[in-house]
């Protein structure tokens, strides 16, 4: 994980919460809305997971790295 940022896109819950305001269910919240509706590519895409709005994601966004890995050229 890059310092200072989190891997948002390939984070586990665990890590998750090192960001600003994300506790355990949030993280879990970020996890499964990942698993269910792909990778995040805008911070505003984790505006559709409950309990993130605009004040949390203003406070996570310096620390957010939506970088995605492409290991395989799948979909």
């Amino acid at each position: 994980m890059p310092q200072g940022t989190v891997p948002v896109n390939e984070a586990n819950a665990l890590e998750l919460t090192e960001l600003p305001g994300v506790g355990e269910t949030t993280a879990a919240l970020i996890v499964d809305e990942r698993n269910r509706n792909g990778w995040f590519h805008y911070p505003e895409d984790l505006l559709s997971v409950r309990g993130i709005g605009e004040k949390k994601l203003a406070q996570m966004r310096e620390l957010m790295d939506l970088s995605i890995k492409e290991n395989e050229s799948g979909e």
